[in-house]
């Protein structure tokens, strides 16, 4: 004898919110997972923030030092 559609389709929805939703412990740990990861995000983010305004100032000495090289030569 087959099950009817409807058993199985009950079935599967049970299935499904056991996966997805395996209890309360098991949620906590992965918001504080996620938190940590957002938390290295935005480390990384403000570290790459720096690196940039780094090479910026990087590139203003040069331009000073280029300038300044080219006015020396005319004197």
């Amino acid at each position: 004898m087959r099950p009817s559609a409807e058993v199985l389709g009950n079935l599967d929805k049970k299935l499904f919110v056991s996966a997805t939703d395996p209890g309360p412990e098991c949620c906590a740990s992965q918001q504080q997972q996620q938190q940590q990861q957002q938390q290295q995000q935005q480390q990384q983010q403000q570290q790459q923030q720096q690196q940039q305004q780094q090479q910026q100032q990087q590139q203003q000495q040069q331009q000073q030092l280029t300038a300044t090289a080219i006015l020396s030569s005319f004197s």
